[in-house]
Protein backbone atom coordinates (compact mmCIF):
# COMPACT_ATOMS: atom_id res chain seq x y z
CA UNK A 1 0.00 0.00 0.00
CA UNK A 2 2.91 2.41 0.66
CA UNK A 3 4.46 1.58 -2.71
CA UNK A 4 0.99 2.87 -4.34
CA UNK A 5 1.24 6.14 -2.78
CA UNK A 6 4.56 6.68 -3.57
CA UNK A 7 4.03 6.07 -6.95
CA UNK A 8 0.99 8.22 -6.80
CA UNK A 9 2.23 11.31 -4.86
CA UNK A 10 5.54 10.82 -7.88
CA UNK A 11 3.19 11.55 -10.53
CA UNK A 12 1.18 13.84 -9.56
CA UNK A 13 4.46 15.80 -8.55
CA UNK A 14 5.46 15.24 -12.42
CA UNK A 15 1.83 16.47 -13.62
CA UNK A 16 2.54 19.38 -11.40
CA UNK A 17 5.66 20.37 -13.06
CA UNK A 18 4.92 19.56 -16.84
CA UNK A 19 1.66 22.02 -15.84
CA UNK A 20 4.10 24.10 -14.37
CA UNK A 21 5.79 24.51 -17.72
CA UNK A 22 3.52 24.97 -19.91
CA UNK A 23 1.90 28.14 -17.73
CA UNK A 24 5.17 29.50 -17.98
CA UNK A 25 6.03 28.94 -21.83
CA UNK A 26 2.32 30.30 -22.69
CA UNK A 27 2.57 33.47 -20.96
CA UNK A 28 6.18 33.90 -22.07
CA UNK A 29 5.11 34.19 -25.74
CA UNK A 30 5.63 37.46 -26.97
CA UNK A 31 3.05 39.95 -27.54
CA UNK A 32 4.50 40.91 -30.70
CA UNK A 33 4.39 37.47 -32.21
CA UNK A 34 1.05 36.63 -30.67
CA UNK A 35 0.18 39.54 -32.71
CA UNK A 36 2.00 38.40 -35.98
CA UNK A 37 -0.20 35.18 -35.27
CA UNK A 38 -3.38 37.11 -35.62
CA UNK A 39 -2.11 39.08 -38.66
CA UNK A 40 -1.31 35.35 -40.58
CA UNK A 41 -4.84 33.99 -39.79
CA UNK A 42 -6.61 36.92 -41.24
CA UNK A 43 -4.52 36.40 -44.00
CA UNK A 44 -5.77 33.45 -45.10
CA UNK A 45 -9.53 34.54 -43.83
CA UNK A 46 -8.83 37.27 -46.31
CA UNK A 47 -7.51 35.00 -48.96
CA UNK A 48 -10.36 32.58 -48.44
CA UNK A 49 -13.13 35.16 -48.64
CA UNK A 50 -11.44 36.19 -52.21
CA UNK A 51 -12.07 32.92 -53.03
CA UNK A 52 -15.10 32.66 -52.11
CA UNK A 53 -16.82 35.82 -53.74
CA UNK A 54 -14.41 36.43 -56.24
CA UNK A 55 -12.54 39.85 -54.42
CA UNK A 56 -11.18 40.88 -51.52
CA UNK A 57 -13.36 42.35 -48.33
CA UNK A 58 -13.69 46.01 -48.36
CA UNK A 59 -13.35 46.24 -44.72
CA UNK A 60 -12.35 43.43 -41.87
CA UNK A 61 -15.70 43.76 -40.14
CA UNK A 62 -17.31 40.32 -41.34
CA UNK A 63 -14.69 38.28 -39.89
CA UNK A 64 -14.55 40.04 -35.79
CA UNK A 65 -17.18 37.03 -35.18
CA UNK A 66 -14.46 34.18 -36.09
CA UNK A 67 -13.33 33.51 -33.11
CA UNK A 68 -15.87 33.27 -30.00
CA UNK A 69 -12.40 33.99 -27.57
CA UNK A 70 -11.27 36.80 -29.53
CA UNK A 71 -11.99 39.82 -31.94
CA UNK A 72 -9.52 38.38 -34.52
CA UNK A 73 -9.28 41.63 -36.10
CA UNK A 74 -7.27 43.41 -33.16
CA UNK A 75 -3.70 42.98 -32.25
CA UNK A 76 -3.07 41.86 -28.82
CA UNK A 77 -3.11 44.98 -26.74
CA UNK A 78 -6.88 45.26 -28.19
CA UNK A 79 -6.40 47.80 -31.04
CA UNK A 80 -8.00 47.39 -34.39
CA UNK A 81 -5.45 46.31 -37.08
CA UNK A 82 -5.57 48.16 -39.83
CA UNK A 83 -6.59 46.95 -43.33
CA UNK A 84 -5.59 48.69 -46.33
CA UNK A 85 -5.76 47.48 -50.65
CA UNK A 86 -3.50 49.13 -52.78
CA UNK A 87 -3.97 49.67 -56.46
CA UNK A 88 -2.00 46.53 -57.62
CA UNK A 89 -4.03 44.26 -54.87
CA UNK A 90 -1.31 44.38 -52.37
CA UNK A 91 -3.05 44.23 -48.73
CA UNK A 92 -1.11 45.54 -45.75
CA UNK A 93 -2.17 44.57 -42.59
CA UNK A 94 -0.72 47.01 -39.72
CA UNK A 95 -1.17 47.39 -36.00
CA UNK A 96 0.33 49.89 -34.66
CA UNK A 97 2.11 48.47 -31.93
CA UNK A 98 1.87 48.68 -28.00
CA UNK A 99 1.33 52.60 -27.87
CA UNK A 100 -1.30 52.18 -30.81
CA UNK A 101 0.97 55.35 -32.65
CA UNK A 102 2.40 55.15 -35.94
CA UNK A 103 5.81 54.61 -36.06
CA UNK A 104 7.54 54.15 -32.66
CA UNK A 105 10.66 52.06 -31.92
CA UNK A 106 11.21 49.17 -29.65
CA UNK A 107 8.07 47.54 -28.21
CA UNK A 108 6.12 50.15 -29.67
CA UNK A 109 7.29 50.03 -33.37
CA UNK A 110 4.67 48.95 -35.76
CA UNK A 111 4.25 45.45 -37.19
CA UNK A 112 3.38 45.58 -40.81
CA UNK A 113 2.51 42.19 -42.66
CA UNK A 114 2.34 43.32 -46.90
CA UNK A 115 1.10 41.06 -49.38
CA UNK A 116 -0.64 39.60 -52.14
CA UNK A 117 -3.08 36.40 -51.85
CA UNK A 118 -0.75 33.65 -52.40
CA UNK A 119 2.15 34.47 -51.11
CA UNK A 120 4.22 32.81 -48.48
CA UNK A 121 4.52 34.39 -45.05
CA UNK A 122 6.97 32.29 -42.29
CA UNK A 123 6.52 33.30 -39.06
CA UNK A 124 8.05 35.03 -36.78
CA UNK A 125 7.87 38.04 -39.76
CA UNK A 126 9.80 40.47 -39.54
CA UNK A 127 7.88 43.92 -40.86
CA UNK A 128 11.26 45.14 -42.87
CA UNK A 129 11.46 41.90 -44.60
CA UNK A 130 8.00 41.67 -45.74
CA UNK A 131 6.81 44.85 -46.87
Amino acid sequence: MRKVIIVISGCAGVLIVILFMVMIYAVRIPVRIMTQGRMVTMKGLIEQYQKNYGQLPKTLDGFRDFNKNCDITKDEWGNQLIYTVDSNEFITLKSNGRDNKPGGEGRNSDIILRFRTGDQVAMPFDSKQVQ
